[in-house]
């Protein structure tokens, strides 16, 4: 498992210098992004695989090999696994072999295969990017290349609104172009291009679920006004079918975004009477039903529903708010947020007992009770708001970041939020306290293994320096590399020999070990510990 990024191109059908052109600007974009990219490379140093990061993401440039190669950011040290793009289209498509000549548009596939997120092409992208800072600037250029090439090309996978739309009012401001989201982000336009081509309903609506990645309200705003209503009908049923009680999440998840979008109370009914197994419980499906409706507050009037406000703050400004909701959220069962839509109680109970007379008293109970848990939710929230807000002060980072925020280019103080955000922080002090315990175990190998760690030479250490580094997978910036390469000093070379030696497999371990052989500063700490036997 894990955060992807796809981008599928029909690449025999691009034009070569177009291709070239587009190459340039995405070269531009990585280059102008917030945090300087990093690449993973490995080269052969002495015999040995030695693996090293640099931010010099061009290789081979100049050559018909160029092509630029990213897996995290410098900034925030996040990366995982490599993306590339090729100068040259031929080089591109002699990369991606399963490339064939298509003639249909990118977002096209057989109907039996409606239901997967790809398209007539070929993903040369596909990889993991966790969610990590360098996300954003692959997702630039697939923005790039998709606007570029319209209808041969569309990027997709883990995609959402906000980050998109920073993203791709960054990299307008950068490259000066008007680009717009793209299509998988786009109801409306996903929803032309697909009717173009699939004539069965059923199947289009299918496609278009299976491709875009927008909201549920959103994908019921454009196929309500988009789709045949009978075959959303049979479709939103067909959706209902898969659950087996009206009480998980994901169906109320369904109703709550149907609702909001039609504002249809008894068309919600008549779609849960509609699907055979809830209409063999009846009795059991309504009350589940009216539950699900006002555990999301439908019959609280929206002026009284402003505590739940706090519950939509952007995540940059949730502080102690996170651990004060805990309690909350546990209280709401699951469902914190409201459907946008109102119906005093008693209205409501009529529009049930109208379904089931005989069932007035119960629905009355259930309104009752729900709508006083709702309301007791309601009081908790405002509660730990009147908290939090006597002690939400602006912090001296905000006051210090406000006066170069108008020299930022659109969307910039978004990306660099994420790219901070995600940054790997190390104490100073834990740095130096952990370089002197790993001197201790250092040490100990000294003191255990005499024979193996007496030699004079530099040549004998840079090169067991090298075995470990390649038998141990021990990944460091070039420059650390090229700092070992330059030393002479016996005592010291002996040292960082030994502590690269260590099998140690645990992650903290692995992580201090390449901290403390990246940082020089921290040499002396390790040296003195690692000395003292």
């Amino acid at each position: 498992m894990g955060l992807h990024i796809h981008l599928t191109v029909q690449l025999h059908t691009l034009d070569a210098d177009a291709w070239e052109a587009a190459y340039e600007e995405s070269l531009l974009l990585l280059r102008r992004f917030p945090a300087p990219l990093l690449r993973f490379e490995v080269c052969e140093v002495g015999g040995y695989h030695r693996y090293r990061l640099t931010d010099e993401i061009l290789c081979d440039p100049g050559t018909e090999q160029e092509r630029w190669e990213i897996s995290g950011d410098r900034i925030s040290g996040r990366r995982a696994e490599s993306f590339r793009l090729h100068r040259y289209l031929h080089r591109q498509i002699s990369r991606n072999p399963n490339a064939s000549e298509t003639d249909v548009d990118v977002l096209w596939v057989d109907e039996q295969d409606a239901a997967y997120p790809i398209g007539a092409g070929v993903d040369i992208f596909g990889n993991k990017t966790q969610g990590y800072p360098y996300h954003l600037a692959l997702l630039a250029v697939g923005i790039l290349l998709e606007n570029r090439f319209p209808k041969h090309c569309f990027v997709h996978g883990q995609l959402e609104r906000e980050p998109t739309e920073q993203t791709l009012s960054w990299m307008n401001a950068v490259l000066g172009t008007d680009f717009q989201l793209p299509v998988c982000l786009d109801g409306h336009a996903l929803y032309a291009r697909l009717a173009g081509f699939y004539q069965n309903q059923e199947c289009l609506i299918e496609r278009f679920q299976s491709l875009f990645l927008g909201d549920q309200q959103e994908a019921l705003r454009t196929l309500i006004a988009c789709a045949e209503p009978d075959a959303l009908q049979r479709h939103i049923v067909a959706e209902l079918g898969h659950y087996h009680s009206l009480s998980q999440r994901g169906v109320g998840r369904l109703l709550s975004a149907y609702l909001e979008v039609t504002q249809d109370i008894d068309g919600l009914i008549d779609l849960v009477m509609a699907t055979p197994s809830f209409r063999t419980e009846l009795v059991a499906s309504l009350e589940a039903l009216l539950k699900t409706l006002c555990r999301r507050f439908v019959t609280i009037a929206p002026a009284e529903r402003g505590p739940l406000s706090a519950l939509d703050r952007p995540a940059g400004q949730l502080t102690t708010i996170d651990d004060a909701f805990d309690g909350v959220f546990r209280t709401l069962m699951g469902a914190p947020s409201e459907v946008r839509f109102y119906l005093p109680g008693v209205e409501l109970l009529e529009r049930f007992a109208a379904r089931e007379p005989e069932l007035r008293e119960r629905f009355r109970e259930i309104i009752q009770a729900e709508e006083a848990a709702c309301r007791k939710a309601l009081a908790e929230i405002a509660a730990v708001m009147s908290e939090v807000v006597e002690s939400d002060e602006p912090s001296g980072r905000e006051e210090h970041a406000a006066p170069y925020v108008d020299e930022l280019l659109s969307g910039e103080r978004y990306l660099i939020h994420q790219i901070e955000q995600q940054q790997e922080e190390v104490d100073p002090t834990e740095s130096e306290v952990m370089a002197e315990v790993l001197g201790v175990a250092v040490g100990q190998m000294l003191v255990t293994h005499p024979q193996t760690f007496s030699a004079t030479e530099p040549e004998y250490y840079k090169k067991l320096i090298d075995w470990a580094g390649q038998t141990n997978g021990i990944v460091l910036w070039r420059e650390a590399w090229e700092e070992i390469d330059h030393l002479s000093d016996i005592s010291v070379l002996r040292v960082l020999a030994v502590l690269m030696l260590i099998t140690e497999r645990e992650a903290s371990f692995c992580q201090f070990r390449t901290h403390t052989l990246e940082d020089k500063r921290l040499w002396p700490y390790l040296m003195k510990r690692a000395t003292e036997s």
